[in-house]
């Protein structure tokens, strides 16, 4: 499969489901271990270590067979109210099918109770979730044989995730010039 065909895939997959999706090139270092909660010849689901201020961690998926070589990356973004673990839930099957990793970190809870993700206010300004979102990624891409192919990262995100995906697309050391945001109708 070429890698037009699965990033064609993957965005169509995300338009699906109505969210927003961002082409990401890379995502930075940081991270901790992990905890498998399901392993299968159609993959693994599991929870991930990395934990945000809120003590909440998130979810991943690895496809059956990754360990033969470099896969993209889709960095799923829950709505408000939701988890890292529905969004693996919406996309893992594909991800089987179509041979990428999925890691979906959980949000903060804001003063009201609600799961959210918190965005900046002023350019450049990092958020605890911008740092959460980052750290998850390096648990995963620290996983025994886990290799990304850091030139097909993606990024969606879900109603308020949608939100949070161009900020992590666009800010820090690893931002990059091609960024390209489609907002489902």
């Amino acid at each position: 499969m070429t890698s037009r065909a699965l990033a064609l895939g993957v965005l169509l997959v995300a338009v699906a489901v109505g969210a927003t999706v961002v082409w990401r090139s890379c995502l930075g270092p940081g991270g901790a271990g992990v905890l498998s909660i399901g392993s299968s010849s159609s993959g693994t689901v599991g929870t991930l270590v990395t934990r945000n201020s809120a003590g909440r961690s998130g979810a991943y998926f690895l496809p059956s067979g990754y360990e033969a070589g470099p896969l993209p990356l889709l960095v799923a973004i829950h709505g408000s109210g939701s988890s890292g673990a529905a969004m693996v839930g919406v996309f893992h099957q594909e991800a089987q099918k179509r041979k990428f990793f999925i890691v979906a970190p959980d949000s903060r809870v804001a003063p009201n109770g609600q799961y959210s993700w918190e965005v900046a206010d002023h350019a450049g300004e990092i958020t605890d979730d911008y740092v959460h979102v980052r750290d998850c990624v390096a648990e995963l891409r620290a996983m025994p044989g886990v290799q990304i192919d850091t030139a097909h990262v993606f990024i969606v995100g879900f109603s308020g995730g949608g939100s949070m995906a161009p900020y992590v697309a666009t800010n820090g050391d690893e931002a990059r010039a091609g960024v390209d945001v489609d907002r489902a109708r």
